[in-house]
């Protein structure tokens, strides 16, 4: 085939979330920088309901897809949609379960990428721009790939992390539509409008957490300068209008010195006078001048990951790194300091018994939340409890991964559950009865849209572009009432 100079590159999103894909907008941008290419977009399901016909209606040279454990099959679909409508088009898939099980590589996909993104997708889109194709025996000399040939899975040596992070160009966000995700929903201050997007400071993370996929892109841990984060949060305030900033990893802490220079930072340009934060932590990288910063810097509201209140099972789930103790003094300086808290919670240890479930909702109780999250242990590809369930015959790279929804659901007795003394049946009933009707009125409290609210000028420009959104803040607003009659706010 010809070679192809100007590629027009789609980057699509295949699941619906409240945030913009930020991993797809480093691509954007490092494919602008390094080959200037010009005609690339990002399409995301939120924005796109009948994805695979915009895809298509493109006319895309290659199309790039981020993949998750859950809803794969959906992105096998789009793939063969492709493949049958535009066989021409080169299509690749990245992202977390291509990484951590190459073999669900699509037999319509040209490639998977294992790993960071950046660099192994320029040099794909290179060999594209001289050959037309992706030919076998050159995609060989490509680190941190997976291909077919002839019917067989190869996959080539690990590429080596990017270490410099500053070196990355800002994230294409001119490319996400931003003003798509406006307002935020269930984050807190609910009675303002709030323009909202984020930012990830880090990569990777030093603590192994026996459910986290983090360190599936290696064991080194990365971050971004200070200088670099004030940069972004700039951007976001200045150039998009955001006065609600998310910052997504959980190891925003890292080093306190940096995040004293990002307050510093934030502080010197009056950013904090501009906008709220919302930021990820770890409860062992808390104390009181951790905490003093964070309000400092305008912080209203922080995800913390306290899993349980048993010692034994964070002991499980946090490879010994936490405790009850150490959590409950987090959420203790979150509060002293007006800041609210994101509370999630994990059931469904192997081990663990009703008497830790039940430490675990004494826990929730004691501590009330601003918002509350509630999952099961599950065994995503490349985590430790991936490894325990496979060993144990429980999961396998063919099986169907729609089993291994994180949610708590009682209507699908399907999904996975690994405590070995407590059934699934005793779980549902302890949780539909304590956990459930908590964790719903933390939201409930914290999420108290009001009627008025939806005559604000900024939702009413919701409705025009999004009836669906505004008509669920709607109904949102009225269980809110009855909550109140029915219910108490106590």
């Amino acid at each position: 085939m010809p070679s192809v100079k100007n590629p027009k590159i789609i980057l699509v999103d295949p699941y619906i979330s409240s945030i913009p894909g930020l991993g797809l907008a480093y691509l954007a941008a490092y494919l602008r920088k390094y080959l200037q290419i010009k005609d690339i977009k990002i399409l995301k399901r939120n924005l796109f309901p009948l994805l695979g016909k915009a895809i298509i209606g493109e006319e895309p040279d290659l199309v790039g897809y981020f993949s998750l454990t859950v809803g794969l099959d959906y992105t096998h679909q789009l793939i063969e949609e492709v493949a049958e409508k535009r066989p021409s088009t080169i299509q690749i898939m990245g992202g977390p379960h291509i990484t951590a099980l190459p073999e669900s590589l699509s037999p319509q996909a040209q490639v998977g990428i294992i790993g960071e993104g950046e660099e192994t997708l320029v040099q794909l889109v290179r060999l594209f721009q001289s050959y037309g194709s992706l030919p076998t025996n050159e995609l060989s000399k490509i680190l941190g790939i997976a291909f077919y040939e002839q019917g067989h899975l190869i996959k080539t040596d690990n590429r080596p992390l990017i270490m410099d992070l500053d070196s990355l160009p800002k994230p294409a966000r001119d490319l996400l539509d931003i003003k798509s995700y406006y307002p935020v929903r269930l984050r807190a201050f609910p009675t303002k409008v709030y323009r909202s997007s984020c930012l990830m400071t880090t990569r990777g993370c030093p603590y192994r957490c026996v459910f986290c996929q983090e360190g599936k892109y290696g064991p080194r841990f990365r971050y971004h300068s200070a200088s670099r984060v004030v940069e972004e949060i700039e951007e976001l305030i200045e150039q998009y209008n955001c006065n609600y900033v998310e910052i997504q990893d959980d190891q925003f802490l890292c080093h306190k010195q940096r995040l004293r220079d990002i307050v510093s930072g934030v502080k010197s340009k009056g950013l904090e006078k501009k906008a709220a934060f919302y930021c990820y932590l770890r409860a062992t990288q808390v104390d009181e001048e951790v905490i003093c910063l964070l309000k400092e810097m305008n912080t209203r509201l922080v995800f913390i990951g306290f899993e349980s209140g048993s010692d034994k099972i964070l002991k499980y789930l946090k490879d010994k790194t936490c405790s009850v103790e150490i959590n409950q003094r987090a959420y203790d300086l979150c509060r002293q300091h007006d800041i609210y808290v994101y509370g999630a919670f994990i059931f469904g240890s192997p081990l663990e018994t009703m008497d830790d479930m039940e430490k675990t909702y004494q826990f929730m109780k004691k501590n009330p939340m601003a918002l509350c999250e509630v999952s099961r242990l599950t065994p995503l590809p490349g985590t430790g409890i991936w490894d325990y369930a496979f060993k144990k015959g429980l999961v396998n790279p063919m099986m169907d991964f729609e089993n291994l929804r994180v949610r708590v659901r009682d209507d699908n007795l399907n999904q996975l559950w690994l405590a070995e003394n407590v059934t699934k049946e005793k779980f549902l009933e302890f949780f539909n009865k304590k956990v459930k009707p908590l964790a719903w009125r933390y939201s409930q409290a914290a999420n108290d849209f009001k009627i008025i609210d939806l005559f604000n000028i900024e939702f009413i420009k919701i409705f025009i572009k999004n009836p669906k959104f505004y008509f669920s803040v709607f109904k949102r607003s009225l269980e809110n009432i009855f909550y109140r009659i029915f219910k108490g706010k106590d």
